[in-house]
């Protein structure tokens, strides 16, 4: 089994001009932080944040989800909607 540090070697080597280093994830996955505006609040954000957390830990709820993707002849343009409602049905949103 390879290590950490093997993996970390490989990247650099593939991007070594890369900015490569351990960060917290969710401030660089909100798309607009309204501090300063009335009612604004991080909860949605953060709410669709531990729903993609706990897809990523059950392997067989992910693998539903990406094979009803990949079944779709045409890619849906209400993916969002669809997996939404998905996710919500089996037992977690």
């Amino acid at each position: 089994m390879a290590s950490g540090k093997t993996g970390a070697v490989q990247v650099r080597a593939c991007l070594p001009e890369e900015k490569i280093s351990k960060r917290a994830t969710l401030h660089y996955r909100l798309p607009t932080a309204r501090v300063g505006q009335p009612g604004w609040s991080i909860a949605p954000d953060w709410n669709r944040w531990v729903a993609v957390e706990r897809l990523a830990t059950d392997r067989p709820r992910l693998e539903r989800l990406a094979a009803t993707y990949l079944a779709a002849e045409r890619k849906p343009s209400n993916w969002a909607e669809i997996s939404a409602q998905l996710l919500t049905s089996s037992g977690r949103s």
